[in-house]
């Protein structure tokens, strides 16, 4: 995600207006005790260098058009073909499609800071000037946290009205382990659901693409795709490793289960989620209020001075929706 970096920055790329009911009080000399401070030989850290969202890999990205409620429709496969009786003279039987869908429907997220033309100036670190930045980056956050914890993990509805994950749907391991481990079995068994999922009765043709593990699980991960050899159980002698190079994997450092891990289909040909933006926006919008006052005295414009007097007002907006889509494409192991 592209940030802009400084204040000036966003000043003359985005001089827009912003409800000033949406603004917190703004922030002065006496809330910054230690960066606004008078001691010179102070350094300052930035708490986050940029947001890692691994979930734009295994989520679909896609697009609507306004705030109101969209429909994803998902049509059926043509049924099989059947005989035509002796001498190909028919009669044909008809063929029916059958469909289901999921709505989506974007909503806005924000947050607002105000800073005192004191506060400014007294800003040595630029620890203000970069709160632009901060933004950016703590709107990536909400997302991500959006996606991965609410929807993925808070196991949502998906279109048949049954949780995303759902021993109904074939698409779940649980119990203690090694039952629903991260192990070679367990691996093969959420493969092979995925290849004999369906949709609407018939076979999705799926094939699973991506292995989804948290930190915790890497080193797992890694030997069962890399390694040349894995040790049978209870023997310690190895047998070829079927699984290397068969999937892509992805740490998803936002995985709150150290345990649980997923295998997904690609999401361009069956998407498990759903991630809906308003077109070519993908990012967030980084506003400052359009300055309302100049110099009607003295000297030309003044830098520091925008908005009602002595005081900037800046802000951070986001548009998104998020749904769940296809149970059929992808496959969670508790790990419990």
């Amino acid at each position: 995600m592209r940030l802009m970096e400084s204040l000036y920055e966003i000043v003359e790329a985005k001089k827009q207006d912003i409800d000033n009911a949406f603004l917190a009080e703004s922030a002065g000399v006496d809330d910054f005790a230690n960066i606004l401070g008078s001691q010179m030989n102070r350094t300052l850290l930035n708490a986050y260098r940029g947001v890692n969202q691994p979930w734009r890999q295994y989520t679909k990205q896609s697009e609507v058009n306004d705030f109101r409620t969209n429909d994803r429709i998902m049509g059926s496969e043509a049924e099989d073909l059947l005989p035509l009786g002796p001498g190909g003279a028919g009669p044909y039987q008809d063929s029916r499609l059958t469909e289901q869908k999921y709505s989506i429907r974007a909503s806005t997220k924000g947050r607002a800071f105000s800073i005192t033309r004191h506060a400014l100036i007294n800003d040595d670190l630029n620890y203000l000037r970069d709160q632009p930045a901060r933004f950016g980056r703590a709107a990536a956050r909400t997302l991500t946290k959006e996606v991965v914890n609410t929807v993925l993990e808070g196991n949502l509805p998906a279109y048949d009205g049954q949780a995303l994950f759902h021993v109904n749907h074939g698409n779940l391991l649980t119990g203690a382990a090694p039952a629903s481990s991260l192990t070679a079995a367990n691996l093969n068994t959420a493969r092979i659901a995925i290849q004999k999922s369906r949709f609407e009765g018939e076979f999705t043709g799926l094939q699973p693409k991506y292995l989804i593990v948290p930190p915790e699980l890497e080193v797992t991960a890694r030997t069962l795709l890399n390694s040349d050899w894995i040790p049978a159980p209870g023997t310690g002698i190895g047998n070829i490793n079927p699984f290397q190079n068969s999937l892509e994997l992805i740490v998803d450092q936002w995985l709150t289960s150290a345990t649980a891990w997923y295998v997904a289909a690609d999401p361009a040909e069956a998407p498990a989620i759903d991630v809906a933006f308003l077109p070519g926006r993908q990012q967030p919008d980084l506003l400052v209020q359009k300055p309302e006052y100049r110099f009607v005295v003295g000297g030309g414009e003044d830098e520091y001075m925008h908005g009602e007097f002595d005081e900037l007002r800046y802000a951070v907006r986001y548009d998104w929706g998020i749904a769940v889509a296809m149970w059929q494409g992808i496959f969670k192991g508790a790990g419990v």
